[in-house]
């Protein structure tokens, strides 16, 4: 068969996928969790001795006969009911939820370990996107047609993706869900994610996940460029000759016109945005942003697209104001490029894996922080209107002067503000900003690195899956 007749021929008849039931053992699932699971405990108690034989083996023997018996979505409706009970943030239900999360991912783990006997099952288990309403009643899936006009086709994702989402960091560790990324990874077990919202792609096609043998393949076969570990290092030859461009372009920046270095900037910088976007689109944001850098990334697309914009305009219509706009935004991405170098370079560093969730509990902390304390910006200046006549930026740009504790001249003009209240509310800004919050900020930053340096290994081998589901 030619390779024109392989790409039109359909990849995968779905008749075997949809006659597995899937909606009746994720609400089994649920039940048997919510049951027998009305106490919180943690994943140490739950792989105790007593647990172990009393609790865990019967419900492991349960699924595992399920699973013998041909339905291979077992594993796939444990972490789709881990990401349901994880997303319980209620203070009452939560740490309830949290070890039916917990008991969720430890029968996932051990489903898994019984099929590790053939590393095509394995692969079968973790991969395959299965349809979620299968073998539900009649009258469920007509409402859901009828809340969801009638589009019932939407990808949920597989086992691999539903552990990225819920974290199951344990579950990712183990030895024979690494072996299926591992042999994905080096292209020896050929998989590409499911999406029926791909742009460049032909991912919409039923792919079923197969070895690769190179006897049978063509000399030059294109679709080994899709192979994880080829596709990221022709990713990071990508980003470094976006860098070197935009170096180049911001140092021969021509203010009036476009010249050379920058329009082959604008061009890679257009390829790097529609990449990432389509990249957005295909797998959703849940699972695109669990990367360490796609943050980086994000902030990357949307000025890099201000930058074209404005100065493209400007040079179209002779704009001054534009173009130099443009010019500004163009330097703002050096705040971008650089650390994302850095991250890509060291993507497996421990220190770079805690800055993520460090950096995203230190913006929180410090946006309300800032929220709460323009209560204190409010009061200075309502009180000097009374006769300091300060405005409002000024007292901002004093108050943060404080904060990162550069100058206290908001101490020497408090009594122009009011004789009592005017030193009372400047000397307990000053503790609350640069004494508590620093001490608190310093506090919660050791705990995250400190839990994160607990389990490096777990954090480790997270990141693979998730390069892993973005090629």
């Amino acid at each position: 068969m030619s390779e024109s007749q392989r790409e039109r021929q359909p990849l995968l008849s779905s008749q075997s996928q949809d006659r597995v039931a899937v909606w009746p053992i994720i609400h089994m699932i649920r039940g048997v969790s919510a049951f027998y699971s009305n106490t919180p405990l943690s994943f140490e108690a739950l792989t105790a001795p007593d647990l172990t034989y009393t609790l865990v083996r019967p419900l492991e023997e349960k699924y595992n006969a399920i699973q013998q018996a041909g339905n291979k979505s077992v594993v796939f409706c444990f972490l789709l009911n881990r990401t349901y009970f994880i997303r319980d943030q209620n203070v009452a239900t939560g740490p309830l939820s949290c070890t039916r999360a917990d008991l969720c991912e430890l029968l996932a783990i051990r489903l898994l370990r019984d099929n590790g006997n053939s590393i095509l099952d394995l692969a079968i288990a973790l991969t395959t996107c299965w349809p979620v309403w299968t073998g539900a009643d009649p009258h469920i899936v007509q409402t859901a047609k009828e809340e969801r006009d009638g589009d019932l086709e939407e990808r949920i994702g597989n086992a691999l993706e539903m552990a990225i989402i819920s974290r199951a960091r344990r579950f990712i560790k183990v030895p024979p869900c690494q072996k299926v990324i591992d042999e994905i990874w080096i292209g020896r077990c050929v998989y590409q994610a499911e999406s029926s919202h791909s742009i460049l792609s032909d991912r919409y096609k039923r792919t079923p996940i197969h070895f690769y043998d190179p006897h049978k393949a063509p000399l030059l076969d294109h679709y080994r460029l899709k192979v994880p570990a080829i596709r990221s290092v022709l990713d990071y030859i990508n980003f470094l000759i976006l860098f070197i461009l935009f170096v180049v372009a911001i140092e021969t920046n021509v203010p009036h016109r476009i010249n050379a270095p920058e329009l082959a900037f604008m061009v890679c910088g257009l390829g790097f945005t529609l990449e990432k976007l389509a990249a957005m689109q295909e797998h959703g944001i849940k699972v695109y942003s669990k990367g360490t850098w796609n943050g980086f990334d994000i902030a990357f697309v949307t000025t890099y697209s201000i930058y074209a914009f404005f100065r493209i305009y400007g040079v179209a219509y002779h704009k001054h104001w534009a173009r130099g706009l443009g010019t500004d935004f163009l330097a703002v991405i050096a705040c971008l490029l650089f650390p994302r170098l850095a991250f890509v370079t060291l993507q497996n560093n421990l220190m770079v894996l805690s800055l993520r969730a460090m950096m995203m509990q230190f913006v929180a902390l410090m946006l309300i922080a800032a929220f709460c304390f323009c209560g204190f910006l409010y009061a200075l200046w309502t009180l000097s209107r009374k006769g300091a006549g300060y405005s409002a930026g000024t007292i901002a740009w004093w108050m943060l002067d404080l904060w990162f504790g550069l100058d206290a001249s908001g101490f020497d003009r408090a009594f122009e503000f009011d004789v009592v209240f005017g030193p009372i509310l400047m000397i307990t800004y000053a503790c609350l900003s640069n004494t508590l919050l620093l001490t608190v900020l310093v506090s919660i930053l050791s705990n995250t690195f400190a839990r994160i340096n607990e389990d490096a290994a777990a954090e480790v081998h997270l990141v693979t899956p998730v390069h892993v589901s973005r090629f």
